[in-house]
């Protein structure tokens, strides 16, 4: 009898070890980094003033800046940033391939001809110029260019 109690006790105690190994899994919910918000009215009449959308999303950046997601009138996604008071800080659309705008299609068919759009992003910085930022490939290499809404290309 003795020896059953040991026995038993030895199992016991073997098998609240084993199950103190057996890892449970603990789901977390990742909190959303971005929360919809709704701009100031400053920001809202000079983000109506350019561009005519009716799917706007709303959000506000680490920095303050509030920046909006929209489909513009070429029917390209678009995410544009504007300051507390209104003013332009960047805006960025990037194209499909099939999609290039004309302009920069003449441009680039008579320099780089022989050369594969692999991405095309139109960016518009606050004080400069809006201008293209252009990935090629030409065979095995590959360029990145600049060029201006005028087709004036900077490698």
């Amino acid at each position: 009898m003795k020896n059953f109690i040991v026995a038993f006790c030895a199992g016991l105690l073997f098998n609240t070890a084993v199950d103190a190994q057996t890892k449970t899994k603990i789901k977390i919910k990742k909190a959303k980094t971005e929360a919809r918000i709704t701009a100031p009215d400053a920001v809202k009449s000079a983000f109506e003033a350019k561009y005519t959308t009716s799917d706007a999303r709303w959000t506000k950046g680490y920095n303050g800046n509030y920046m909006v997601t929209f489909t513009n009138v070429d029917t390209v996604k678009q995410m544009t940033e504007y300051d507390a008071t209104g003013n332009l800080v960047r805006s960025k659309v990037v194209y499909n391939t099939d999609r290039i705008p004309e302009n920069v299609r003449i441009a680039l068919s008579t320099s780089y001809a022989d050369a594969t759009i692999t991405e095309i992003t139109k960016l518009e910085l606050a004080g400069v110029s809006p201008y293209y930022k252009i990935k090629l490939k030409q065979g095995e290499n590959k360029k990145e260019i600049l060029m201006s809404e005028e087709g004036t290309i900077s490698e």
